[in-house]
């Protein structure tokens, strides 16, 4: 699963190039014209027209690593903030490219983001490991503390969260024991 999504971001990161490289006036043809095949190019031309394309894998990467890939949708427009602040992005930036992978990476016309549930109070982006949505959990934590976190979610939300820590700190717990035998 991580391995998907990790592809996913290094073809994003490669078409952002292309399209950086793009706005650089050139003469005659280039070695990527030969190089490149057209639905590449293609795909870097869908990635110059979102705006500020320079940062989408530096957000993407901060979402998925240190968010979860997960969003509180009672806190939507906040943790868009704070996603923006390490991506370099306003919140309707950040809006804008989470939905990146949906129109570059389209699923039978199906969105990557969704809701498990409406009681869950959590919006998903499809094919997280549950380690990684427990590092989205442990910064939630640090940022709004354990009381304010986990009162601001209904009780599946709640049960889903602690589902995560429990297998970060199992990871970690057997990590810690084989490092000590």
């Amino acid at each position: 699963m991580y391995l998907e999504h990790r592809a996913r971001c290094l073809l994003l990161k490669a078409a952002v190039d292309m399209a950086m490289i793009a706005r650089v006036p050139t003469t005659g043809f280039t070695l990527m014209d030969k190089l490149v095949p057209p639905s590449f190019t293609s795909f870097a031309a869908q990635v110059a027209r979102i705006p500020d394309p320079e940062r989408l894998p530096q957000l993407w990467q901060a979402y998925i690593l240190g968010w979860g890939g997960f969003i509180v949708t009672a806190r939507a427009e906040e943790e868009y903030e704070y996603i923006g602040l390490e991506a370099g992005l306003k919140p309707e930036q950040v809006h804008v490219g989470l939905k990146a992978f949906d129109k570059l990476f389209p699923v039978d016309g199906r969105a990557w983001h969704y809701k498990q549930d409406d009681n869950t109070g959590i919006t998903l982006l499809k094919m997280v490991p549950n380690v990684f949505r427990w590092l989205g959990v442990q910064r939630r934590r640090w940022i709004y503390g354990d009381k304010e976190f986990f009162r601001g979610l209904p009780s599946l939300g709640r049960e889903d969260c602690v589902k995560w820590a429990t297998c970060g700190y199992e990871l970690l717990s057997a990590d810690i024991q084989q490092a000590r035998a």
